[in-house]
């Protein structure tokens, strides 16, 4: 079965986590698939590697947060 995925963020996008209170950007340097077709996307932060759902990160900051 051939699966198509469409992530929301691609390689290289600068992302904010929704919920960093100090809104710092990141950068999207890794996709990882998991089954069912869920996108994990891998975000480099000041040398710091974490890994979101879509739903968490966003292209532009939440001024209210800062």
């Amino acid at each position: 079965m051939k699966m198509t995925i469409n992530p929301v963020f691609d390689f290289g996008d600068v992302v904010f986590v929704k919920t960093d209170t100090e809104q710092t950007e990141g950068m999207v340097t890794e996709l990882t698939i998991l089954p069912g077709g869920i996108i994990m996307h891998i975000v480099s932060k000041d040398a710091l590697v974490a890994s979101f759902y879509d739903f968490e990160l966003s292209d532009s900051k939440d001024v209210k947060k800062m």
